[in-house]
């Protein structure tokens, strides 16, 4: 939906965040090249102080871009629920704080 995405936004767009012509999973892909610990949060759907950014993209998916319109930034907002967003806060490209 239009309100939900950062300007600019095409379909290719979409289809580079959420497909991969690369098994994430196997030998040398992302996943492998991240610690046991973000390894088991992802799994669970997680995240905690300490995680990559890439880790956090791999547990949570990306964050609504009209809300973040930069992986760039230091704080990213996820939703969590309709009416209440969450809040990840990085420092050095790592979780520094979950929420307010």
């Amino acid at each position: 939906m239009k309100k939900h995405s950062k300007g600019g936004t095409v379909i290719q767009d979409y289809f580079k965040q959420y497909f991969s012509e690369e098994n994430p999973l196997g030998e040398g892909g992302p996943f492998q090249n991240i610690s046991a610990d973000e390894q088991t949060n992802i799994k669970k759907g997680k995240i905690a102080v300490g995680m990559s950014k890439a880790a956090v993209l791999m547990a949570y998916g990306y964050p609504p871009g009209h809300k973040t319109p930069s992986l760039e930034g230091d704080e990213w907002i996820y939703w969590k629920d309709r009416f209440v967003n969450e809040p990840v806060y990085f420092k050095d490209n790592k979780v520094s704080q979950i929420g307010r």
